[in-house]
């Protein structure tokens, strides 16, 4: 009888989880982390500017001005599991060089495996209390043009010392 019910508790208890990620999984991010990139930025002398946008999570910029690269920068919040990839060329436009920052790294070129081994490495670093990172699962896609030195020259990492937390 009690191995009855501890199976039934399980199962039970496994379900809800089901339930509860799936319904994450299909509800949009309340969480904006444009004020805290614009933030991030302003803090190290960059006037960056949030851009007006539309119900796609791709498309809430963060953009500042860089004449000496002759352009702007945009700076979009974009999911570890780079759901938003086959929009990347549609929105950044051709010819502009795409960088993806997450917690202390950069990548030209990276795979959802790169995001997420760092991400779990950051997350067990945290687990023991070692970790200077808020793993959350958004990582950065900045947008800049071809062989800017500014966008390659920013560091990122702090934006995640302070943690978008709730993404």
């Amino acid at each position: 009888m009690r191995a009855w019910a501890t199976r039934v508790l399980f199962a039970s208890l496994l379900l809800g989880a089901l339930a509860a990620r799936i319904q994450a999984s299909h509800e949009p991010s309340k969480y904006d982390v444009r004020p805290a990139v614009a933030e991030m930025l302003s803090s190290r002398g960059i006037a960056a500017r949030i851009m007006p946008s539309e119900d796609s999570a791709l498309l809430k910029a963060v953009a500042f001005d860089a004449p000496q690269c002759g352009g702007r920068i945009d700076v979009f919040p974009v999911r570890l599991n780079l759901q938003e990839g086959p929009l990347f060329d549609a929105v950044v436009g051709a010819g502009r060089e795409r960088r993806i920052a997450y917690l202390g790294r950069t990548w030209e070129a990276p795979s959802r495996l790169d995001l997420r081994l760092e991400w779990l490495k950051y997350k067990a670093l945290s687990v023991l209390g070692l970790s200077p990172y808020t793993a959350s699962t958004t990582a950065l896609l900045v947008a800049s043009p071809k062989d800017c030195a500014l966008a390659r020259s920013i560091d990122w990492a702090p934006f995640w010392q302070n943690g978008p937390s709730k993404s």
